[in-house]
């Protein structure tokens, strides 16, 4: 993937049980490969690590994504996803449940399980490219416990904290395009003004 476009590199068929095989040669640059599967192109894809240094294995279903199966990098990145999705998925089930004033000590446990996920994914990735998405994507984490008002606050102010647009490696991604959608469209769902919140981006 190119910052602004996707070169083409190789195609492979499918064999009847529905496995397939891409094999690349020592010329192909390490970073991140885009599989299409259908048309349109657009639509029917999914992004993979390639570092030059491993093989990936994986499975993939339309309905439920892909699961690396073999592939440190790609599985790191997989984890760290879905490591942080549950986290986010705790605070906001805290405070859609209105415990604000109730368990204080529950919502600054999770902040800290966050704050030790996002360090521990950073240790466990140094020196791979799954480093950069998962640096880039450290979200606002508060040192002591806040109001939902505030959160979202702080949220959207340090939203892009971590991310730096010169980084060539997520340039070559899709990252810093839906880095952007997410924040406009995610931010005008919580505070629901989506024609001011287009307006400031």
């Amino acid at each position: 993937m190119e910052p602004t476009h996707s070169n083409y590199i190789t195609n492979t068929p499918i064999a009847e049980d529905g496995s397939f095989e891409i094999k690349l040669d020592s010329t192909v640059s390490k970073g991140m490969y885009r599989i299409t599967y259908a048309v349109p192109q657009e639509e029917y894809n999914f992004d993979v690590i390639y570092n030059g240094e491993e093989d990936i294995e994986l499975t993939f279903n339309p309905e439920t994504g892909v699961k690396f199966l073999a592939s440190r990098e790609n599985k790191l990145l997989e984890s760290y996803t879905n490591s942080m999705l549950m986290i986010t998925n705790s605070i906001g089930n805290y405070y859609r449940d209105g415990n604000e004033t109730k368990d204080t000590l529950a919502l600054a446990s999770i902040f800290k399980t966050q704050s030790n996920t996002q360090k521990g994914f950073e240790a466990a990735s140094k020196g791979t490219i799954a480093y950069h998405f998962i640096k880039a994507n450290t979200p606002y984490i508060p040192n002591k416990v806040v109001d939902v008002e505030t959160y979202i606050t702080h949220l959207e102010k340090h939203y892009f904290d971590h991310v730096d647009f010169n980084n060539k490696t997520l340039q070559h991604s899709k990252f810093l395009t839906e880095r952007m959608l997410n924040y406009v469209f995610g931010m005008s769902s919580q505070n629901g003004d989506e024609d001011d919140d287009y307006k400031k981006t």
